[in-house]
């Protein structure tokens, strides 16, 4: 739910003018988000387009008017240009490596908040995991003695069941996790209202430790991106690539499935994958 202080929840969808939906797009903007901006902007749209055509369809004609709208107050807001890039970027093997060993040093030393570098870990060592799906999961899904994370449907970008299955990489960074927040709900809480990491925190955090450490730019979609990529050059083909960063895949029959289909094959991948990115040596994980 988008909440700003420039619209009260209550207002009526006709009475929002478009110098309230620019105040909320400049919020973005302010930030440095544009191209989060621009996605605010096309959702915004979208919306009052319901509404709008709701109530002017002519099938409708005899139906109780609802929202009232008699023009969008988005359509006159430009989005921002220049903004919506190709999503190409992936880390190379030797970038990994470099990531790695810039991140797995003790938290003074480390050149990012340290509960951001383990989360990044983890999305590394997991084979790509959605952060999101990470940073708000709980610590109860975790099954330590047969090696799984599970992503409920609640957090699930898919609304389903996933299934991660963990090396010995991944364990050691939940370990870790524990052992300095013993009593807390999420895997990876926070001095949040939410209780947890937030996304827009960890990406201000990624572009913070590629200015301070030279670093090639990159986002938290990158390292998802340069998993599957990485992957890909492995060997492992596209669907099993899919099935292990929970894609949707489309059918009656996938939509419901046993939630642990294909998880010996995801673990066989998530082994080869640790194996292939421990390039690095003398790293000791307690």
């Amino acid at each position: 739910m988008l909440t700003s202080k420039y619209i009260d929840p209550a207002t009526p969808a006709k009475e929002i003018t478009p110098v309230q939906i620019k105040r909320v797009l400049a919020e973005f903007i302010e930030r440095g988000a544009n191209a989060g901006a621009n996605k605010i902007r096309a959702n915004l749209h979208a919306v009052f387009n319901f509404g709008l055509f709701a109530d002017n369809d002519p099938a409708n004609i005899n139906e109780k008017t609802i929202y009232g709208l008699d023009r969008n107050p988005v359509s006159v807001i430009p989005p921002q240009k220049r903004v919506d890039k190709a999503l190409d970027r992936f880390l190379s093997w030797d970038e990994l490596s470099e990531l790695l060993r810039l991140l797995l040093v003790t938290e003074s030393a480390c050149p990012i908040q340290p509960d951001f570098a383990q989360l990044t870990l983890l999305c590394i060592f997991s084979g790509g995991q959605r952060p999101w799906e990470i940073m708000t999961n709980t610590r109860d899904q975790w099954d330590e003695k047969n090696k799984t994370l599970t992503v409920p449907p609640h957090i699930s970008k898919n609304s389903d069941f996933h299934i991660i299955p963990l090396n010995q990489s991944a364990t050691e960074i939940l370990k870790r996790q524990r052992k300095k927040y013993p009593d807390a709900l999420f895997l990876f809480p926070g001095n949040t209202k939410e209780g947890h990491l937030l996304s827009a925190e960890y990406s201000k955090q990624l572009r913070k430790f590629c200015k301070l450490t030279g670093f090639n730019k990159f986002t938290p979609r990158d390292i998802r991106r340069t998993s599957k990529t990485l992957a890909g050059n492995m060997g492992i083909s596209a669907e099993m690539r899919d099935r292990l960063q929970n894609h949707k895949r489309p059918g009656v029959s996938a939509k419901h499935y046993d939630r642990y289909d294909y998880l010996r094959k995801k673990r066989e991948i998530i082994e080869q994958w640790e194996k292939n990115y421990l390039l690095y040596d003398g790293y000791n994980f307690t």
